[in-house]
């Protein structure tokens, strides 16, 4: 049998020394495969887990991986170099609204099938705003996707990002959402704080990225707008689709 090795966040990739069925189910579609430094890091996030060594599990591997084995597959599955499950394939990012408020996805299946999940997976909501050039697309795609530029960077101060984006990671289950800069050039910029303000609404950790030493008025000015729009127009319809559909929320948090 071949060796295994890491799954998760080391690079290059350690041996493995233990196994977790338990992040499997997590992350892959099978038992994952952690080197010591990523499994003390990511079972002090995910407690309960029980660990066995790849020596001890490859010893009492199940007949139908045990034949995947045989006949050259490696009957686990792979991740690539962002840490994401499905068979190696590449994560991307998919346009969620457009500069002119335009829902980009017919329905909540639609999106699922686009991010490669199913409709009814739990998720967390993250989302990153701040102004034009301070780098919000590429802190997200090094904090979740090991630097892959699944949403797309710029080089200058010009924004390169237009609407709203999404993209899943499966290892922390979280919806990632990356936003239009606060001071890029907009032809309608009323509308385009409407479309922070609903991202804001809907996200259960939003990160502010800035480059400066100090924090800039403008928000300060933006958080007290949202703050009034959630309490009048937001909060009602959240709290039904909550009741309707029996959601647990979680204390938002703002980083």
């Amino acid at each position: 049998m071949s060796k295994r090795f890491c799954q998760f966040w080391c690079r290059p990739q350690n041996k493995a020394v233990f196994s977790c069925t338990d992040c499997g189910k997590l992350v892959f579609d099978s038992v994952a495969f952690l080197c010591s430094p990523c499994s003390d890091r990511q079972h002090a996030r995910e407690t309960g887990h029980t660990l066995v060594k790849v020596k001890e599990y490859l010893q009492t591997m199940p007949s139908e991986l045990l034949e995947k084995e045989v006949a050259g597959g490696s009957g686990v599955a792979k991740v690539d170099q962002a840490g994401r499950g499905g068979g190696g394939d590449t994560p991307r990012s998919t346009l969620l609204v457009d500069d002119c408020e335009n829902l980009c996805v017919d329905d909540v299946q639609a999106l699922a099938s686009t991010l490669g999940i199913s409709p009814d997976t739990p998720v967390n909501v993250l989302s990153i705003f701040g102004n034009t050039g301070d780098g919000k697309s590429h802190t997200l795609n090094h904090v979740f996707f090991g630097g892959r530029e699944v949403f797309t960077t710029s080089g200058t101060q010009k924004t390169g990002t237009v609407g709203m984006w999404v993209a899943y990671d499966p290892r922390t289950r979280t919806l990632v959402i990356d936003t239009e800069g606060l001071l890029g050039v907009s032809s309608n910029l009323n509308r385009r704080t409407r479309l922070l303000l609903k991202i804001l609404a809907l996200s259960d950790v939003a990160i502010y990225r800035t480059r400066a030493e100090r924090l800039h008025n403008d928000m300060f000015v933006f958080l007290s707008d949202a703050s009034t729009v959630y309490c009048e127009h937001f909060s009602g319809e959240l709290q039904r689709e909550r009741e309707q559909y029996d959601i647990t929320v979680c204390n938002r948090v703002m980083l």
